[in-house]
């Protein structure tokens, strides 16, 4: 599904889009954030390096959108009636041109097939870094590149995703997880609720 086709809902950055970042003479701005880890983080097999202790693998993601939806078909009654058939968005990243970014390029060109593009959300409590939403996409293949002065924007396809968050308890601490994922090729959902957090603190 291309990505021009935005008939679907969005799930973005709410902190930070693209009229975020755009100054008013058409160029761009760096975001800043509170703590010197950025609030999204991006893992594309091994092609990016960091600084960042325990996310050497990983680069910052100034934003992203994902989108799935059911088709569906009025009836004369008004009603709609669903298809079991479940469309996805293929997930459109924009990000800073870093190192990477042109074997992002020849992964398109060349059609490799990626096997998992991994999203974390991180939130600063209690003086730490904290993942509160992991997103994990399998057997990925780049499908557009654009660059806009400093900004790469790439979308990729993908069979089974999974959304995991980070559940806490009234004290802020973490007690365990709330996950959800969806294979395509199957049609097939699972809902999994867990004391042991898959996420790392």
């Amino acid at each position: 599904m291309s990505w021009s086709n935005r008939v679907l809902t969005w799930v973005k950055n709410d902190s930070l889009n693209k009229k975020d970042i755009a100054d008013k003479d058409g160029g761009f701005v760096t975001p800043t954030t509170v703590t010197s880890t950025p609030e999204y983080l991006i893992k594309v097999d091994n092609v990016f390096t960091s600084t960042i202790v325990n996310y050497e693998q990983f680069a910052e993601c100034l934003w992203f959108e994902i989108g799935t939806a059911r088709p569906s078909s009025p009836d004369p009654s008004n009603f709609f009636s669903g298809d079991r058939g479940i469309l996805g968005k293929n997930p459109l990243v924009c990000m800073k041109y870093i190192r990477g970014a042109t074997t992002i390029q020849e992964y398109l060109t060349g059609g490799n097939c990626i096997e998992n593009i991994i999203i974390k959300r991180l939130a600063h409590l209690d003086m730490d870094d904290q993942e509160i939403q992991a997103l994990s996409f399998y057997d990925c293949f780049i499908t557009t590149y654009e660059q806009k002065n400093n900004l790469i924007f790439f979308s990729f396809s993908f069979t089974r995703m999974s959304d995991e968050q980070a559940v806490f308890n009234n004290n802020g601490g973490k007690k365990g997880y709330d996950a959800f994922s969806f294979d395509f090729n199957k049609n097939k959902s699972d809902h999994d609720l867990g004391n042991d957090s898959k996420i790392k603190k």
